[in-house]
């Protein structure tokens, strides 16, 4: 049997008047093709190598996986990653 997440109150409000996730305080996510990955709005970087990312998004984390993993842009909450991405996992 599948757990399900409690859906907290900003995404409730969020989801009840048609506003975009990151409103709601929650990460954004951009994958483009299978070369590139925008992340915005994460807490943490939890682990990094040239096959596997793994960042905290505060209400869930997110796994990619691929060949030649590459940070190119780190900003305050902003994350560009570009390679060959094979997977992406919400956890």
């Amino acid at each position: 049997m599948e757990k399900r997440r409690k859906e907290g109150v900003g995404e409730k409000a969020a989801r009840a008047f048609d506003l975009p996730g990151e409103s709601a305080g929650m990460p954004r996510l951009e994958l483009i093709g299978d070369r590139e990955v925008f992340l915005e709005g994460y807490r943490d970087i939890l682990s990094y190598s040239r096959e596997e990312l793994t960042v905290d998004g505060g209400k869930w984390m997110v796994r990619i996986t691929g060949r030649e993993l590459e940070i190119k842009a780190l900003g305050l909450g902003q994350l560009r990653m570009e390679g060959w991405i094979t997977g992406l996992e919400i956890l």
